[in-house]
């Protein structure tokens, strides 16, 4: 969202979403009862100082700050600042994207959410200097992540690789256009696809056995993660849909087929769908203008039937990220 206005336009163009530009994505969820629900909070008006990381419950009560606002990493030009979170599945670690004020600064880290400890695994000045991290989720074994990089400079553009969660062996899931990755919980990837990242497919860890599962011609994917429900069913994701030009909220069987879309707002948009450890919710994020200075958390059924808020925070835009499970 602040980053330089080069790198702005460039990314929106490439992925036609403003979103994919702004901020890093995590939506992995696993099995279990419903815990917390990690997110981004941010305010266009107090720039980089007004982002932190919290938490909240699933009724709207408040929870921590897992990362609190003006808490930078670095200096200057090297400055980097909260702007992803996502559980393991035990719950006794996060792993966290911070994004730099300039191209390459972004860094992954692996903490302890309740001491607040932080190890920096991965920069990407030491990675790929010209490209920025744009997703970000937690492998079901809690050993390794599985991250998107986007490659302003090259070729290439997003590239999904694996890493262990000690920083170890930084591995090229496939040398094609993938980005926007959820992690299931026997093993297998979703991500989006192809030049214009306009399928979502699964494949395994290595790349291998890829499968698509969503190709809409008329469908516009909005650059935030697709989520795998616990029982690896279902997929939640959000798009513009061919009679609009707003986001909604999808779902789609894990073997492909018609998308079932479960928001009619017309005149709003939602992004950032992460299932709840249940199976039985999805919560989003609604925003009229992703401008306007506001932003909130809503929660729906798996039908799209009860759809509640849980916040509203003006001079705020908050994004969901990854849902506990307990």
């Amino acid at each position: 969202m602040w980053r330089t206005v080069g790198r702005f336009v460039t990314v929106a163009c490439l992925f036609g979403s403003v979103l994919a530009s702004t901020a890093t994505d995590a939506a992995a969820t696993f099995p279990g009862g419903n815990g917390e629900i990690a997110y981004t909070r941010l305010s266009l008006t107090r720039g980089w100082d007004g982002v932190s990381l919290r938490t909240i419950q699933s009724d709207g009560t408040a929870g921590r700050v897992l990362w609190p606002a003006k808490d930078h990493l670095g200096h200057r030009f090297g400055e980097a600042f909260p702007m992803d979170v996502d559980w393991s599945p035990g719950g006794d670690l996060v792993t966290y994207v911070v994004s730099g004020t300039t191209l390459g600064n972004d860094r992954l880290l692996v903490g302890d959410p309740n001491t607040g400890d932080r190890t920096v695994i991965l920069r990407m000045t030491h990675f790929n200097s010209h490209a920025f991290i744009a997703s970000i989720a937690f492998a079901p074994d809690g050993t390794s992540l599985v991250f998107c990089a986007v490659d302003i400079g090259g070729p290439g553009v997003a590239r999904l690789y694996t890493i262990g969660i000690d920083g170890s062996a930084p591995t090229l899931v496939a040398d094609r256009p993938l980005c926007f990755a959820d992690w299931s919980a026997d093993g297998e990837l979703v991500a989006a696809a192809g030049g214009g990242l306009h399928r979502l497919v699964t494949l395994d860890p290595d790349g291998s056995d890829q499968t698509t599962i969503l190709r809409q011609p008329g469908l516009a994917f909005d650059g935030s993660s697709p989520s795998w429900s616990p029982d690896g069913s279902t997929i939640a994701f959000t798009a513009s849909p061919p009679d609009g030009k707003h986001q909604e909220l999808f779902t789609v069987p894990a073997t492909g087929g018609a998308p079932t879309r479960l928001t009619t707002s017309r005149r709003t948009d939602e992004f950032y769908p992460v299932f709840s450890p249940d199976g039985t919710s999805i919560v989003f994020t609604r925003t009229r203008d992703y401008f306007n200075e506001q932003a909130d958390l809503f929660m729906t059924d798996t039908t799209g039937a009860i759809v509640t808020r849980l916040t509203d925070t003006p001079n705020f835009i908050e994004l969901s990220r990854s849902w506990l499970a307990v």
